[in-house]
C-alpha cells in the first residue's frame, strides 16, 4: 500500500467517536483534529484523498432523542460540526469542499477532485428522518477504486483479551471480537460487517502516532478487514 510506483487515492472516515467526546454533547476534539488536518494535508500531497466523517457527539445526540423537532436538530448539528472539521482543515491551508451526505454521488466526488479540492462528506439526516450513514458512504467510494481507512478511538479490533487483531476477514472470527468495544456509531460489528460484505479492504486504526501517515506509506498499524494475504 503506498509503496512503489503506485499513487494510491484515499477515502477516509473521520469517525464521531474519535472527533468529538463521546459522553459530553457538542464537544469536539480540536487537539485530535489538529493531528488529523496535519496528516492529511501531508498525504493530499501525492493522493487523491476524500474525507468523510460522522455524526459523534452532535448528530448521534440528536438523533437520540425522538420527538417532533428531531430531523431538524440532527441536520443543523451535522452542519455545525461540518464547519468546525473543516475549520481546522483550512488551517492547514487544505483546500475543502463539503458535500451533505444527502447530496452524496461518485459524480459529485469527481467534481470536487477535478476542481483541486478535496471533498468533505458528512453522515446525514433526510427531511423524512432517515439517517445516511458516514460508514456507508465511505464503504461506496471504497468500492470505486479507494483504499478506506476508519479512524476511531480505538487503536484497531479488540479481541476478548484486549488485543488488536491483525486482521479479519471472515464473520467466523466474530466470536473473537470484544464486541462491548464500540464507537458512537452503534457497533464495531456491524462496522465490520458491512465492509465484509461489500467486498472491500479497510483499515481501522487509531490517528494517534501518525498512524495515517504510517498506514499511507505501507506501514501495518491497526486491524486490516478483508483479504489478510
Amino acid at each position: 500500500m503506498g509503496s512503489g510506483g503506485h499513487v494510491s487515492d484515499w477515502v477516509v472516515k473521520l469517525g464521531g467517536s474519535v472527533i468529538t467526546c463521546k459522553d459530553i454533547p457538542y464537544c469536539f476534539r480540536l487537539d485530535v483534529m489538529n493531528n488529523i488536518a496535519k496528516q492529511i494535508l501531508r498525504i493530499s500531497e501525492g493522493s487523491k484523498v476524500v474525507l468523510v466523517h460522522g455524526g459523534g457527539s452532535f448528530g448521534h445526540y440528536e438523533a437520540s432523542i425522538s420527538d417532533s423537532s428531531r430531523t431538524s436538530r440532527t441536520s443543523h448539528s451535522m452542519i455545525t460540526l461540518n464547519f468546525l472539521v473543516n475549520s481546522v482543515l483550512r488551517d492547514q491551508n487544505i483546500p475543502t469542499y463539503t458535500v451533505p451526505g444527502r447530496f452524496f454521488s461518485m459524480n459529485a466526488v469527481n467534481d470536487v477532485l477535478s476542481n483541486g479540492m478535496i471533498p468533505v462528506i458528512f453522515g446525514d439526516i433526510l427531511a423524512n428522518g432517515m439517517v445516511i450513514s458516514g460508514d456507508d458512504i465511505t464503504i461506496e467510494i471504497a468500492r470505486n477504486g479507494y483504499k478506506a481507512i476508519f479512524l476511531t478511538d480505538v487503536e484497531g479490533i479488540m479481541n476478548s483479551d484486549g488485543k488488536v487483531l491483525e486482521c479479519v476477514e471472515s464473520t467466523d472470527e466474530f466470536p473473537l471480537i470484544d464486541s462491548n468495544v464500540s464507537d458512537v456509531t452503534g457497533g464495531i460489528l456491524t462496522k465490520v460487517r458491512k465492509i465484509l460484505e461489500a467486498g472491500i479492504n479497510a483499515i481501522i486504526a487509531n490517528p494517534g502516532d501518525e498512524n495515517i501517515l504510517r498506514i499511507t506509506s505501507g506501514i501495518r498499524v491497526g486491524t486490516r478487514v478483508g483479504k489478510c494475504d
